[in-house]
C-alpha cells in the first residue's frame, strides 16, 4: 500500500512541474550556423571558404636568384667570388723548345752517320727534359698512308737512340706526319725527326 502511494506521488510531481521549470533544468545546446547544401555536397559552416574563394588562393612567389644575391651585402659577395676563383683549376699552356733534328735518306728510316752524333752531342739537354716529343716527317713522294708509316718508322729510330742515352720511355711521345709540314723546299731537309721539349706553363 504504501509503494502504491509512493508512485502516486511521484506521478502527480512530474505532472504539475511547469515548462519553465525543465528548461532551467536541461542543458541549453549552443546554436552553431549550419547549412544543409543540395545532394552529393558536404554539410558546411558559413565561416568556410568556399570552393571559388579557395581557387583565388595563390602559392607565395619566391624571389628570383638575382634579387637574392643583390641583397646580400657586398663584402659577402666579394668573397664567396674570390674563393671560387681559387678553387677554380689553373690554366696551362705549353711552351716548347726544339732540341735536335734528325735527317733521314730517301725512303729510309736508318739515321745516317752524322745524325747520331747530333743526338749525342744534344744528350743533357734531353735527359734533362721533362717532356720529349718525337715527331717524324717526309717529303712530298709517294702515298699519304705510306709516308704516314714512314714517318712514325723514323721516329721509333729516334725513340731507341735516345733509350740507348738514358732517357725514360715514360717522358717521351712518338708520333708521325706523312707528307705534312714541310720545312724547306728541299725534299731533304723533310726528311727529318724533331725532338722538341715540352714545358707546362701557368697561365697569366
Amino acid at each position: 500500500m504504501r509503494t502504491l502511494s509512493t508512485v502516486f506521488f511521484l506521478l502527480w510531481t512530474v505532472g504539475t512541474t511547469s515548462a519553465a521549470d525543465i528548461q532551467k533544468m536541461a542543458v541549453t545546446p549552443e546554436v552553431t550556423s549550419v547549412k544543409t547544401l543540395s545532394a552529393y555536397q558536404f554539410v558546411i559552416c558559413d565561416s568556410c571558404l568556399t570552393p571559388n574563394a579557395l581557387t583565388q588562393i595563390k602559392k607565395p612567389v619566391s624571389a628570383p636568384a638575382a634579387a637574392i644575391r643583390l641583397t646580400q651585402p657586398p663584402m659577402i659577395v666579394a668573397k664567396v667570388e674570390a674563393l671560387l676563383q681559387k678553387t677554380a683549376p689553373e690554366k696551362s699552356i705549353e711552351e716548347t723548345r726544339r732540341l735536335v733534328v734528325v735527317n733521314f735518306r730517301l725512303n729510309q728510316y736508318a739515321m745516317k752517320g752524322g745524325e747520331k752524333a747530333k743526338i749525342a752531342s744534344a744528350a743533357s739537354s734531353l735527359l734533362a727534359a721533362d717532356r720529349l716529343r718525337i715527331k717524324g716527317y717526309t717529303c712530298d713522294l709517294g702515298s699519304k698512308v705510306y709516308n704516314d708509316r714512314l714517318a712514325i718508322k723514323r721516329a721509333e729510330t729516334v725513340r731507341r737512340d735516345l733509350h740507348s742515352l738514358g732517357v725514360a720511355d715514360a717522358k717521351m711521345e712518338v708520333s708521325g706526319e706523312g707528307l705534312c709540314c714541310y720545312a724547306s723546299s728541299q725534299r731533304s731537309t723533310n726528311r727529318r725527326v724533331e725532338v722538341t721539349e715540352i714545358r707546362k706553363k701557368s697561365a697569366p
